[in-house]
């Protein structure tokens, strides 16, 4: 981009759910190497990018509420960006930018032609996420190459992670396999009781984490009810899911945010996808893995009313289970950096993320 040299204040409005927030990470990394000169503003939602402020981007992260108001966000913008990257691309953060005197907004095609450099609509274009985010690097003349999200964990949020565990009674040398049965939406979620068979199979030689979201309330209940020495982590706050789920040796996670978080901390993890595309929304390289039934020309589907349910086909627990089997033999060396069981996380670190 010739004119980057010109540029002194940035903002980017950050996605609004997890999952999205964690496939941006790379976008966000070429942004700061597409101005180098530019103070960086990243606005994102108190909810759901907690989990950056630790990153090396935290330190220039604003937390806001939901939903965005201009007036809100030109308390965090007192000067006009030269440049903002609208990743959330709804009416209300393009009007808040707008507002804000942003010169170029930078974003998918608006009606009312706010948007000065457009990116094309993902839904026009089939590929990982992860791109979707990098190609508004593209919009600016800056293409920045494909990489997978990375996310780091600092020391401190270890820390807090270990105590956490320690509290619910895991001791320091326990190898811990972490479970993602949420999914925000019923055809997304694996069955809880394949989640409980699989922990009935590794019983003995890891213990459970099992994390369920505010949606999956229902889900609590039942986990107490069932046998077992799983620990329930129930509607954590992010930064602090963060710094237990950077200590599991495995996890094994439907297509939703803990899946994201697991894989972009560098766990070993198994994303089980039903009615969503794992082209789309797994971008993490081996030895992580995806596992997915046949081919079904209804994905991807979110029906909440869909009967069939074709996607959670019967071949899923055997594939998941062969797999777990798999990365559970693998040697240390070859499984996340920094993680394994409590005392490794804490000898190894957790530098799994180049800086912004």
């Amino acid at each position: 981009m010739s004119e980057a040299s010109g540029v002194r204040r940035v903002a980017v409005v950050l996605p609004d759910m997890i999952g999205t927030t964690v496939c941006a990470r790379p976008a966000l990394a070429a942004i700061y190497a597409a101005f180098p000169a530019a103070t960086v503003q990243l606005l994102g939602f108190a909810p759901v990018s907690r989990f950056l402020c630790d990153e090396p981007c935290g330190r220039d992260l604003s937390l806001l509420d939901l939903p965005l108001r201009s007036a809100q966000l030109a308390g965090q913008l007192p000067q006009p960006p030269d440049v903002a990257f609208d990743l959330l691309g709804t009416d209300a953060s393009r009007d808040a930018l707008v507002s804000a005197g942003s010169r170029r907004l930078v974003g998918w095609p608006d009606r009312h032609g706010q948007v000065t450099d457009p990116v094309p609509f993902p839904s026009q274009r089939h590929q990982l996420a992860v791109q979707d985010y990098l190609d508004f690097l593209v919009a600016v003349g800056a293409p920045a190459p494909f990489s997978p999200p990375r996310l780091t964990a600092a020391p401190a949020t270890l820390g807090r992670g270990r105590e956490w565990l320690r509290q619910q009674g895991v001791v320091d040398d326990e190898a811990l396999v972490s479970f993602g049965v949420g999914g925000g939406n019923d055809r997304k979620r694996w069955p809880l009781e394949h989640f409980l068979a699989l922990e009935d199979r590794f019983a003995g030689r890891g213990r459970p984490i099992v994390f369920v979201g505010p949606r999956e309330a229902e889900l609590v209940d039942r986990l107490l009810a069932a046998p077992g020495r799983r620990v329930v982590a129930a509607s954590l706050p992010l930064d602090l899911a963060k710094g237990i789920l950077a200590h599991g040796r495995l996890a094994v996670c439907n297509d939703h945010a803990i899946m994201h978080l697991c894989a972009a901390l560098g766990v070993p993890t198994i994303g089980v996808f039903l009615a969503s595309d794992p082209d789309e929304w797994f971008p993490y390289p081996p030895p992580s893995r995806r596992v997915i039934g046949p081919p079904l020309p209804c994905r991807p589907c979110y029906r909440a009313d869909c009967e069939g349910w074709e996607c959670n086909d019967p071949s899923l627990p055997g594939m998941v289970a062969e797999v777990l089997e798999e990365l559970w033999t693998l040697p240390r060396g070859e499984r996340a950096v920094g993680g394994g069981s409590l005392g490794c996380a804490e000898r190894g670190g957790t530098g799994r993320s180049p800086p912004d």
